[in-house]
């Protein structure tokens, strides 16, 4: 009777694939070269049963023997590339009816191969489950008696086998096409081990520790191992990722599998664990795991202790520590015959971290040129602008502003774009200046980059420069015709002498130049007098003198200027008010001299303004005599008569250089000499004018 067992189970590893185990007693069962037994030894047994390790045949393919199995699970492992893998267990009695029993896989069969789907994230070691079942009654295996079993049917696999060689030179070839292409991401392992390699046998019966690190290398094929006589579970080394080095951003990740501590039977309760293990560098935080147990099982127990909230078991953690890792347990009883899937849903927060080289460019300005200068001169100054930082400083532009001093052909704001300057570049840009004024110049210069980065720089120009102070004297009043002395003092206050000294005067109307002193000139169309003066070292001091007439009412102003050919034009001003004074002339005229009795006659009164300023409110009254009648009279101003006084109404004014006339028609009732009077007003003066006119009058 022959007995055989055929276990199929799929796992990833990076430095090759786990493969399928196959136990068949006396038969020869072909493994393909790219698949390697996994932990033959983690097996659970329903009742004691004397074991025998299973052996193989040396320099042929593998095959493995066992006398008595009446319950077997296995662990089974498979490499899907990229670094992602997949665990699972199954489990068979010896009626060969038990199913595989798979946690968190999808199968997809396709010409040949078996394709597993992964459920969880990406670097993890996710799903793991064991599954034992008990059969019925059990069956002696004897090496003369065969009998023809009924097994499960596995998926497809890849059976065409390869030369380790070529494995491993294909491999080699891959790390350094990985190498080369220099990815920032890549993970480096210190410590690379076999997939497997011969130990001393082991009977520790517990379920192997995975190590959970990620590994981002890509592996296709993994190298076919040698053989050896005796498989157990102390032969195989741990998986090669136990220490990496990470380069580059760190991505949390979180893994977890289900493990079975017993045997899962209908209406007996089992223990499953959740293993849960932080595989990445960094902690994650606000962690929640949502359980959701299938509605046919019941649950016992939870620990840690939670409530089941509609067939959903939920636990929180605050934090997760790198490579930390949780357990937690669950007691249930299953109440239905077939797969059992149990679902664990991980939330968390969490922070990926990165390490980067930040550069920072910098800015350093200079300026060189000419410290003291001559008015008039070129004072360009020479811009060093430098970046001395490890960034390159974008876009950079240097801002100059210009004092009253110097004078530059874009203005008073000039700006010169520079450009990018990279790490340690030094450049040197012209800054033409020409002095136009003496004095301490401040010049400020700035660089300003994209970045908002900002560099100053200040220099002092001394120019020197002949200055010549001017101080102009005169009379501030003046009446008209009266005469004006002006007085003009230069001095040479600057640090260097001054050559072509000229004085100017121009002579505003209402004023008449008389003379001038020392040589000065009167240019009659242009009102200017002038005056050379010549040179004057620094601290000399000249003087002249200019008179004038005053002509005009009002106010002249007198404008005085000293230049030279290095000075600035000096300036200076005397205002003098030209005022006027009325000066009223009286006249009386007799039209007629002697005058018959009983005729007619006139008396004509002038009053001129013979002054140069208008009289105010000039005012003539009249007064006859008793021998006289008043018969009329006419005059600028409307009269009035009181007695034998006539008064006129006051004229408001009397410009200078006029005359009024009035007149009075008088007839004489008397003979004899006759005195008429007249009395003149104004505003201006204090005392009025009378003035007599006598007459004869006769009769025949």
């Amino acid at each position: 009777m022959r007995t055989g067992l055929i276990i199929l189970t799929t796992l990833l590893l990076m430095a090759g694939g786990w493969g399928l185990l196959s136990a068949q007693n006396n038969v020869l069962d072909e493994l393909p070269e790219n698949l390697v037994p996994s932990d033959l030894d983690n097996r659970f047994y329903l009742d004691e049963v004397e074991r025998e390790t299973l052996e193989r045949i040396p320099n042929d393919e593998p095959r493995f023997f066992e006398k008595e199995n009446r319950s077997l699970s296995v662990t089974a492992k498979r490499n899907l590339g990229e670094g992602q893998f997949h665990e699972f267990e199954t489990g068979f009695s010896d009626d060969f009816e038990a199913k595989i029993m798979q946690a968190g896989l999808e199968e997809d069969r396709q010409g040949g191969f078996s394709k597993i789907q992964q459920i969880s994230s990406k670097d993890d070691n996710p799903f793991f489950k064991n599954a034992e079942v008990e059969a019925g009654t059990t069956s002696e295996t004897d090496s003369n008696t065969e009998t023809e079993l009924s097994f499960p049917q596995f998926p497809a696999f890849n059976l065409e086998p390869q030369n380790p060689e070529e494995e491993l030179e294909e491999l080699a070839e891959q790390e350094e096409q990985a190498e080369s292409t220099g990815n920032p991401f890549a993970i480096e392992s210190e410590t690379k081990s076999p997939a497997f390699q011969p130990e001393v046998e082991s009977t520790d019966s517990q379920m192997p520790v995975f190590s959970l690190t990620p590994q981002a290398t890509k592996t296709n094929n993994a190298p076919s191992t040698g053989a050896s006589n005796n498989f157990s579970a102390g032969r195989f080394e741990p998986a090669p990722w136990s220490e990496l080095t990470v380069k580059g951003p760190v991505t949390p990740s979180v893994a977890a599998r289900w493990v079975n501590k017993g045997v899962l039977n209908v209406g007996q309760p089992t223990e499953c664990e959740l293993q849960v293990r932080n595989i990445s560098a960094t902690p994650v935080h606000d962690f929640l795991i949502d359980t959701v147990l299938p509605s046919h099982v019941e649950l016992i127990s939870s620990a840690p202790e939670v409530s089941l909230n509609e067939g959903q078991l939920t636990w929180q953690v605050d934090h997760l520590k790198a490579d930390e890792q949780l357990s937690f347990k669950v007691v249930f009883i299953p109440h239905q015959r077939g797969p059992l899937m149990a679902e664990a849903h991980i939330r968390f927060s969490s922070m990926t971290a990165a390490a980067f080289h930040v550069e920072e460019p910098m800015l350093k300005l200079a300026l060189e040129g000419a410290q003291k200068v001559m008015i008039g001169e070129s004072a360009t100054q020479v811009i060093s602008i430098m970046n001395p930082g490890t960034g390159v400083a974008q876009n950079v532009v240097i801002h100059a502003e210009i004092p009253e001093g110097l004078e530059h052909a874009q203005g008073k704001n000039v700006a010169l774009p520079v450009g990018s300057l990279n790490p340690g570049e030094k450049r040197r840009i012209r800054l033409p200046l020409v002095c136009i004024a003496g004095g301490t110049q401040e010049l400020k210069v700035s660089a300003v980059a994209e970045s908002g980065l900002t560099e100053v720089a200040t220099t002092s120009v001394d120019v020197v420069a002949p200055e010549l102070a001017l101080l102009a004297e005169g009379p501030r009043l003046r009446f008209v015709g009266r005469t004006a002395t002006y007085r003009l003092t230069v001095n040479n206050i600057g640090s260097a002498e001054s050559s072509n000294v000229r004085l100017l005067h121009k002579v505003p109307e209402g004023f008449d130049f008389v003379q001038a002193d020392k040589g000065g000139k009167f240019n009659a169309d242009s009102r200017v007098v002038q005056w050379f003066v010549g040179r004057l070292e620094p601290g000399q001091t000249t003087e002249v003198q200019v008179q004038l007439e005053a002509t005009a009412l009002g106010a002249g102003i007198q404008r005085f200027a000293a230049v030279s050919d290095q000075a600035t034009r000096t300036e200076a001003t005397v205002e003098t008010d030209v005022d006027g004074t009325p000066s009223l002339v009286l006249e009386i005229l007799d039209l007629d001299d002697p005058v018959e009795v009983g005729r007619e006659t006139a008396y004509e009164i002038r009053v001129r303004n013979v002054g140069s300023k208008a009289a105010q409110q000039v005012e003539v009254k009249c007064d006859l005599p008793e021998g006289i009648a008043f018969k009329a009279a006419r005059g600028p101003s409307a009269h009035k008569q009181a007695d034998n006084t006539i008064f006129f109404r006051p004229l408001p004014q009397l410009p200078a250089g006029e005359t009024a006339i009035f007149r009075v028609h008088v007839v004489g009732n008397l003979a004899g000499k006759q005195n008429v009077s007249v009395e003149l007003k104004s505003r201006d003066d204090e005392e009025p004018l009378v003035y007599q006119e006598q007459t004869r009058y006769y009769q025949d």
